[in-house]
């Protein structure tokens, strides 16, 4: 989920993503970079952690 305020104008501004949709938007960071390293053991951890957040929370999907 986007936070979102309208001001006066009418203009939206939104920010950074809260809650579930902010971790998972971290977890897929985290694992390009495991990845790109070579890090085999780590991106499968967080793989698994963003499948595990994925099926917790089904708006995310």
């Amino acid at each position: 989920m986007i936070e979102s305020a309208t001001t006066p104008h009418g203009d939206t501004i939104r920010s950074q993503p809260v809650g579930p949709a902010r971790d998972l938007a971290g977890l897929e960071y985290h694992l390009s970079i495991a990845s790109s390293y070579g890090d085999t053991e780590a991106a499968s951890d967080l793989a698994s952690r963003i499948a595990r957040l994925r099926l917790e929370h089904s708006d995310l999907a």
